[in-house]
């Protein structure tokens, strides 16, 4: 499957976020902003990071568990296999995504040890492996 297509791009985002059609607009521009080239220039549009961006940034969806450290439930897993997801797609269509809009996830304590400060890192396929920048 290819997301060339906008309409069918945001028909995944949304099919993946639980977005409504009251959140097309900024779906829409999430696309539009990480839309990446492949080597022969045609555009491609990122669901997957779209998803992931409305789920992190969607508070409604967050929920406390725990009062002490504030732990919140119902995100982490979801956000990471999607933009799991997303760059394994990238990848395999050689995209040159724009700078900012990479698909990663933050604080890679496994990779650095829990003496090193947060990194940022490359998701792989295999979620919670770490593919250094």
């Amino acid at each position: 499957m290819s997301y060339t297509d906008l309409a069918d791009a945001l028909a995944r985002a949304k099919e993946r976020s639980g977005a409504t059609a009251t959140d097309d607009t900024y779906l829409t521009e999430l696309l539009q902003m990480s839309a990446a080239p492949d080597g022969g220039g045609t555009t491609h549009f990122r669901p997957f990071f779209a998803a992931a961006k409305w789920l992190e940034q969607n508070r409604t969806q967050q929920a406390i568990s725990e009062a002490d450290g504030a732990k919140f439930t119902g995100l982490a897993t979801p956000i990471e296999s999607l933009l799991a997801l997303q760059y394994s797609y990238d990848q395999a269509n050689g995209l040159t995504v724009p700078a900012g809009f990479e698909a990663v996830a933050l604080d890679c304590v496994q990779c650095d040890g829990a003496a090193a400060p947060p990194v940022t890192r490359r998701v792989s396929q295999s979620v919670g492996s770490c593919l250094r920048p």
